[in-house]
């Protein structure tokens, strides 16, 4: 089969593949541009072939970026994936994994061309993936620090509970049953000794309910 028509074959090919491809002259002007490209970009193959500010188009400022500078001078020379956020017509920004294959697949007139894979939802994916585990983890380490933070202060309850016990066994003991037994001493009428019992059924309940041991 002619060059000629294996070319033609292969740019038909080239046009209608679903992923992006592009090429370049020798001058470093863009001369392809499938429909993968336009649809994802915004631009159309009649904005950009053939125009000198293409590049200025998809990578505003590209020039003063040394890693896509030296990336776009070699990628005539070596396979080699790189990402890079293209901005599209409408001002969207796209993640491109551009991969050259100029040197492993010779096309006549075509010096340089790449093909790319548009990676923006995938790596948007990844981020969120990410920042879920972050949180996860940070609830996590947020739950275990809640429950030191409530076994401790369940342990400060109890030693307050026992604490204010204490006190109150050691205030019954010095200020109320002393005069109790002094009361039980003397000699009592019938009223005194229905408050007598009245006060020690009080200590009886208190002992009940608070589990003292008086």
């Amino acid at each position: 089969m002619p060059i000629d028509q294996l070319s033609k074959q292969f740019t038909a090919l080239a046009q209608n593949l679903p992923v992006m491809v592009e090429a370049y002259n020798e001058e470093a002007v863009m001369i392809f541009w499938n429909r993968a490209a336009e649809a994802i970009s915004g631009y159309s193959s009649a904005e950009l072939v053939g125009n000198p500010r293409a590049l200025d188009l998809l990578y505003p400022g590209w020039r003063k970026n040394r890693g896509l500078t030296a990336w776009f001078d070699r990628r005539g020379r070596m396979l080699e994936p790189s990402l890079w956020s293209m901005i599209c017509k409408g001002g969207e920004k796209r993640d491109i994994a551009w991969f050259n294959v100029s040197k492993e697949i010779k096309i006549s007139g075509w010096a340089r061309w790449t093909v790319g894979w548009d990676i923006t939802d995938r790596l948007q994916l990844e981020r969120e993936i990410k920042s879920q585990q972050k949180e996860l983890e940070r609830q996590l380490k947020k739950t275990a620090e809640g429950r030191v933070a409530l076994r401790v202060l369940l342990e400060q309850l109890e030693w307050e509970i026992q604490r204010a016990g204490q006190e109150i066994r050691h205030t019954i003991n010095r200020a109320v049953r002393p005069f109790l037994e002094k009361l039980a001493q003397t000699r009592l009428d019938r009223r005194q000794l229905e408050l007598l019992n009245l006060a020690l059924g009080h200590l009886k309940n208190l002992k009940v309910i608070s589990g003292l041991d008086l």
